[in-house]
């Protein structure tokens, strides 16, 4: 999304938000139909196909190749996904006395200290990541709206 936008391509980014609602949508009156539990799960699936989604779109305006952006593509994914299974494990140990306000601000300040661990831990492998994209905008690979 944000790679996108700095490149004057806000309605390749529009796109695919519009895309991933109406996805969203559907996977969620399909889920609702089951379960509680099948409809948080169906939301995993909502962020995996955004984040297809959205890569596909930022590799061809880029045009570049896939094995150049996959640690920035899985960094994310890999954030995500840790971030979702602490969520769980957080619910499996909160009491179920606590009011949901209670228990809604223990799992964001834990994800929180979560997130800021792992960027903290992970900066080795996040931050060459984030370089890449940078010099791909620097190269003549593609060209600037800016220029």
């Amino acid at each position: 999304g944000p790679v996108l936008n700095g490149l004057g391509k806000p309605q390749q980014e529009m796109h695919a938000q519009w895309i991933t609602a109406v996805f969203a949508v559907v996977v969620l009156l399909i889920a609702s139909q089951f379960s509680l539990e099948v409809t948080a799960w169906s939301i995993l699936l909502i962020y995996i196909f955004r984040l297809l989604l959205m890569s596909i779109k930022t590799v061809k305006a880029l045009e570049t190749k896939w094995n150049i952006l996959t640690r920035p593509i899985l960094t994310g994914f890999l954030m995500e996904s840790v971030l979702f299974l602490v969520w769980m494990i957080i619910n499996s140990f909160l009491p179920k006395t606590y009011s949901p306000i209670v228990a809604t601000s223990i799992r964001s300040l834990i994800a929180v200290a979560v997130w800021a661990l792992l960027i903290w831990l992970g900066r080795s492998w996040i931050l060459p990541g984030i370089s890449i994209i940078r010099e791909l905008l620097k190269t003549d690979v593609i060209e600037s709206p800016l220029h």
